[in-house]
C-alpha cells in the first residue's frame, strides 16, 4: 500500500505541478499578450479606472459627458456623469449626440466644444475600451438603463466608430424592444469606417463564417484560443507569427492617444496587414474548422428600421461593413458615402461635421457669431492657420505687410518633412517617428524642445496629406543633410508652366485655395504695428497701417505668422548675433521680427534669440562673385546635395561632408574657402551631374540654370578647371578618390551615403555658393498648443504663434525640410485653438 500510496502523492505532484506551470504561463501569456494589455499599453482610454482593471476579469465600462472627472464604480460596471447641465429644460431641449467608440474621446479632440455651441449640441460619450479586441463584453442592456436613467435627452443619434458600429448596431436592436422611449426618440444612426474584423461579444453577427468559429473560441476561451494561434504558428502553418499587437507596438511605439486620429491608411496597413485577422486567413481557420465541425456558431442578424448612414473610405484595409450583402440586407433604410483616398481614422475625424451638419440637417445656432480670427504674416504659417481656422467657422483677415502674399516660404528649395507618407510607403522607404525625432533633437546639439520636436514629428504625417488633400503632390523624396532616410518631401511640378522651386510652387497652390474661400479676407501692403489688450490682459485685436492710415481689427484672437528676424542686421541680429550679422542672407528684407516685437511689448518672453543658422550654400552671381555683404541671395536647394553633389575649395579639394548638418557645413566653408574677391564672401564650388540633375528634376533645376543664370554646364571636367585655372591634376585625384570612397563605402568626412559617382569626361554642372544668414531658431515662447507665453511660462490670452516667429523648437541647429513642416504644424494647430476658445469662451 505504502507503494502505491508514494505513486499516487508522486502522480498527484505531478499532476499539480503541470496545473500550476499551466495557469502561471497562462497568466503570463494573457498579461503580456492579452489586447486588453495592449489597450493599458496604447493608453487607448487614460480613465485611471480602466488603467485599474485592465489584467482583470472585470470589463469595465466608461460613460460621460465630459472628460474631466473621477468615475465611480461597482463590481459589474463602472460609469461617470460629469458636467451634467444645471438647466435641465435646455438639456432636453438639446439635440444628443451619443458617441460610442473604443477611444471616441480621442477623435474630434479639437472640435467637439467648438461643434456643442456652434450647433447647439450636447454629445454623449460611450467609451468601450477595446471592442475591437477579443476579451470585452459589453451589456447593451446595462447601457440602455444608463442612458435611461442618467440622461435627459429629446431626439438624439448615435454616431459609431469602427469595431463599435457593430455594438451600435446591437444597441439599437436591444433599444427597440427594451425601451420604446430611447427607441422613439433616437433619430438615425451614422457609421465611420465600419470593420469586418470580429466583434466577438455582440449580438450582431456580420462576419464569416471561419470569423464566427474564431470569435466563438475566444468568447469561450481565450486562453485556448491563444495558444491554438501559437501553437499552429511555431508549427510553419503561419509565415508571420507575431500577433499584430506585436507590431502595434514596435510600429506606432509611443503615440500618444490623441494622435491616433492623425494616423493614415498607409500607417496602418503594415500592422494589420499581420494581424489576427491576417493569421487567421493563413492557417489558424482551417484549424479551428476541425475543432468547431459540430458546433453550431451562426447567429441571428437583427433588422433595424431607423435610418442608417455610413462613411467610409474606398481604400481602407480594414475592409468596411458597407461592403456586406449582409449588412444593406439588415438595413432598412441605408445610404453610403465613399471617401476616396481618406484614411480610416481621418474619416471619422474629417467627416464628422458633415454628417453633423448634412445627415442630421442640424444648422449653426442664430445666436451664434461667427468668431474672429486675425492672421498677421502671410507666408505657409499664415495661410495654414487662416484655413484651419475658416475650416472650424472662423472669419478670418490676414494682413500681410508686403505687396503680396509670399513670405520666405516662397524661398524654401528642397520641401517639407514628414514621416510614413504614402511617398515613402511607396518607394519602399522604413523610417518612424522615434528615428525623425531623434534625428531632430540630435540637430538641435542638446538645445531643441523635446515636447515641441515630438508635436512636430507626431504630426508631420498629416502636414504631408494637409497638401495632398488639396490637390498638392508630395512625391518627390530626398535625404537632406543630417536624415538617415530620404523624408523630405516636395512637389513634381507639371511639364508646362513656368519653372519654380518648392516652396513657390506650394505658395501658389495654397494660395489658390485660400482664395476660394469667401470667409478669409487678405489685406496686402497692411503692416500690423501694435497688438490690443482689454482691461483683463485677454488679446482682443490688432493695429495696423494700410495706404497710409492707422487702422485696427478688433474682437478676435491673434496669431502671429510673421517670421524671424535673419534681415533685422541693424536689430536682432547686431543684439544676438554681431559676428556674422553683415554676411548675405537668404532672407527677404521683410523679415525683421516685428511679430516678437509686437508680442514682447504685451509680456511675451523669447527663446534662444543668440542662435541663428548660416545655411551653407546660397548660390553666388557668377557675374558677381564679390557679392554686397548684406546682400539677399536665392538660395541653393539642400537637395542637390542630398542627390550627390559635392563641394570643392579653390585648391580643387573637397573639405566637409557635403550633407552633415548646416552649421558643421557652413563653418567648413568659412575654414577652407576663401573669398572669390578681395572683401567678398567665402565661396566655395557646388559640382553637379546629369544623375543629380535628373533626380532634382530638370524643370526645378532650370529656374537656377537658365532663369536665374547661376549654374553653368561645363562638356568635361577639363573645360571646369581649365577656366577656373585649378589644377588638373589636383582635381582628377579629388574625382578618382570620391569614386573610390563611392565603391569602398567609406569616406574621411564621413559622408553616410554616395547617391551617385562622378565620370571627369562627362558634363558638369558648377555653381557658386556660399553661407548666408537663413533661419532664426530663436523667438517668441510658445507651447505645442501655439499659445505664446510669457517669461513665467504662463499663456496670454488669445496670442498664438507658428512659424519661424515661435523660438525654443529647434535647439542649435535646424534641421533641413523643418521651416515648412513647423508652418504647417503649428499654424494648423493655432488656426484650430484660435477658434475653439472663442467658442468655448462665448
Amino acid at each position: 500500500t505504502m507503494p502505491s500510496l508514494a505513486s499516487k502523492l508522486t502522480s498527484s505532484v505531478i499532476l499539480l505541478a503541470v496545473l500550476t506551470l499551466f495557469t502561471v504561463s497562462s497568466l503570463f501569456f494573457y498579461v503580456h499578450h492579452s489586447p486588453i494589455a495592449t489597450t493599458q499599453f496604447y493608453n487607448f482610454t487614460s480613465t485611471p479606472l480602466v488603467q485599474q482593471h485592465a489584467y482583470f476579469s472585470e470589463r469595465p465600462f466608461y460613460f460621460s459627458i465630459d472628460s474631466q472627472a473621477k468615475a465611480k464604480h461597482d463590481n459589474i460596471l463602472s460609469y461617470s456623469l460629469l458636467n451634467r447641465f444645471k438647466d435641465k429644460k435646455r438639456a432636453k431641449e438639446q439635440y444628443t449626440i451619443v458617441l460610442l467608440s473604443a477611444f471616441s474621446r480621442h477623435f474630434g479632440h479639437y472640435d467637439e466644444k467648438v461643434l456643442a455651441r456652434k450647433y447647439n449640441v450636447q454629445f454623449v460619450h460611450v467609451d468601450l475600451p477595446g471592442i475591437g479586441h477579443s476579451s470585452q463584453n459589453y451589456d447593451t442592456k446595462v447601457i440602455i438603463s444608463l442612458l435611461e436613467r442618467k440622461l435627459h435627452v429629446g431626439k438624439f443619434s448615435i454616431f459609431a466608430q469602427g469595431m463599435a458600429s457593430n455594438f451600435a448596431l446591437s444597441l439599437v436592436e436591444r433599444m427597440s424592444k427594451d425601451s420604446k422611449k430611447l427607441h422613439d426618440n433616437l433619430d438615425q444612426i451614422v457609421l465611420f469606417s465600419p470593420w469586418t474584423v470580429p466583434n466577438y461579444n455582440t449580438d450582431w453577427d456580420l462576419l464569416s463564417p471561419g470569423h464566427r468559429r474564431l470569435s466563438s473560441l475566444y468568447f469561450k476561451s481565450p486562453f485556448l484560443a491563444e495558444y491554438l494561434i501559437k501553437i499552429v504558428s511555431q508549427f510553419g502553418f503561419i509565415t508571420r507569427s507575431e500577433y499584430w499587437y506585436s507590431n502595434m507596438a514596435s510600429f506606432l511605439g509611443g503615440v500618444s492617444s490623441e494622435d491616433y486620429r492623425m494616423i493614415t491608411n498607409e500607417q496602418w496597413e503594415p500592422v494589420f496587414n499581420n494581424s489576427l485577422v491576417e493569421l487567421y486567413r493563413q492557417g489558424v481557420g482551417p484549424f479551428l474548422n476541425l475543432y468547431h465541425n459540430n458546433m453550431n456558431t451562426e447567429r441571428k442578424i437583427p433588422s433595424i428600421e431607423k435610418p442608417v448612414q455610413i462613411y467610409h473610405s474606398t481604400n481602407d484595409v480594414m475592409a468596411p461593413i458597407a461592403h456586406s450583402e449582409r449588412l444593406q440586407h439588415a438595413l432598412k433604410h441605408v445610404k453610403l458615402a465613399r471617401i476616396e483616398g481618406a484614411s480610416h481614422f481621418k474619416v471619422f475625424n474629417d467627416y464628422f461635421e458633415t454628417a453633423m451638419r448634412d445627415v442630421l440637417h442640424l444648422k449653426e445656432s442664430a445666436s451664434e457669431k461667427h468668431p474672429q480670427v486675425f492672421v498677421v504674416g502671410g507666408g505657409l504659417a499664415g495661410l495654414s492657420a487662416a484655413i484651419e481656422a475658416e475650416a472650424r467657422g472662423a472669419v478670418v483677415t490676414l494682413l500681410e505687410k508686403e505687396a503680396r502674399v509670399n513670405g520666405n516660404s516662397a524661398k524654401a528649395s528642397s520641401g517639407i518633412n514628414g514621416v510614413l507618407t504614402k511617398a515613402q510607403i511607396a518607394a519602399n522607404i522604413t523610417d518612424s517617428y522615434e528615428l525623425f525625432y531623434n534625428e531632430t533633437m540630435l540637430s538641435g546639439k542638446g538645445a531643441a524642445s523635446s515636447d515641441l520636436v515630438d508635436t512636430l514629428v507626431r504630426d508631420s504625417t498629416d502636414a504631408i496629406q494637409f497638401f495632398e488633400e488639396r490637390g498638392i503632390n508630395m512625391d518627390v523624396l530626398s535625404a537632406l543633410g543630417g536624415h538617415s532616410v530620404p523624408r523630405t518631401h516636395r512637389p513634381k511640378l507639371p511639364d508646362e508652366g513656368r519653372p519654380r522651386n518648392a516652396g513657390a510652387d506650394i505658395m501658389y497652390n495654397l494660395l489658390s485655395v485660400v482664395q476660394k474661400k469667401d470667409n478669409i479676407h487678405i489685406i496686402t501692403n497692411a503692416e500690423a504695428t501694435e497688438l490690443i489688450r482689454n482691461d483683463k490682459s485677454k488679446i482682443v485685436g490688432v493695429k495696423y497701417t494700410h495706404e497710409g492710415q492707422e487702422k485696427e481689427l478688433m474682437g478676435g484672437s491673434v496669431i502671429l505668422a510673421t517670421g524671424g528676424y535673419s534681415a533685422d542686421r541693424e536689430g536682432f541680429l547686431k543684439q544676438y548675433f554681431s559676428k556674422y550679422a553683415q554676411i548675405p542672407t537668404s532672407n527677404g528684407a521683410f523679415a525683421t521680427g516685428d511679430g516678437i516685437r509686437m508680442a514682447q511689448a504685451v509680456g511675451a518672453g523669447v527663446k534662444h534669440m543668440d542662435y541663428v543658422q548660416i545655411h551653407p550654400t546660397c548660390f553666388l552671381d557668377p557675374k558677381d562673385l564679390g557679392a554686397e555683404k548684406d546682400k539677399t541671395l536665392i538660395l541653393s536647394a539642400e537637395a542637390l546635395r542630398a542627390y550627390g553633389a559635392i563641394m570643392l575649395n579653390q585648391k580643387g579639394h573637397r573639405f566637409c561632408n557635403e550633407i552633415g548638418f548646416r552649421d558643421d557645413t557652413s563653418n567648413a566653408i568659412f575654414k577652407h574657402c576663401k573669398p572669390a574677391v578681395e572683401g567678398g564672401p567665402a565661396r566655395a564650388f557646388m559640382l553637379m551631374n546629369d544623375d543629380i540633375v535628373d533626380k532634382f528634376g530638370r524643370k526645378m533645376f532650370a529656374f537656377y540654370q537658365h532663369v536665374r543664370g547661376l549654374v553653368k554646364k561645363y562638356e568635361n571636367f577639363d573645360e571646369f578647371a581649365t577656366e577656373q585655372k585649378l589644377s588638373e591634376k589636383k582635381l582628377k585625384k579629388t574625382v578618382d578618390m570620391y569614386n573610390r570612397y563611392k565603391d569602398e563605402g567609406r569616406d574621411p568626412f564621413k559622408k553616410p551615403r554616395f547617391p551617385t559617382g562622378f565620370d571627369w569626361n562627362a558634363p558638369v554642372y558648377v555653381a557658386h555658393i556660399t553661407p548666408c544668414i537663413h533661419y532664426s531658431m530663436g523667438g517668441l515662447s510658445f507651447s505645442k498648443e501655439s499659445r505664446v507665453l510669457t517669461s513665467t511660462g504662463k499663456p496670454i490670452p488669445n496670442l498664438y504663434a507658428a512659424g519661424e516667429v515661435g523660438g525654443g523648437l529647434h535647439g542649435k541647429n535646424r534641421l533641413g525640410g523643418n521651416s515648412l513642416l513647423e508652418c504647417v504644424v503649428f499654424g494648423r494647430r493655432a488656426g484650430q485653438l484660435s477658434v475653439e476658445n472663442q467658442y468655448v469662451q462665448g
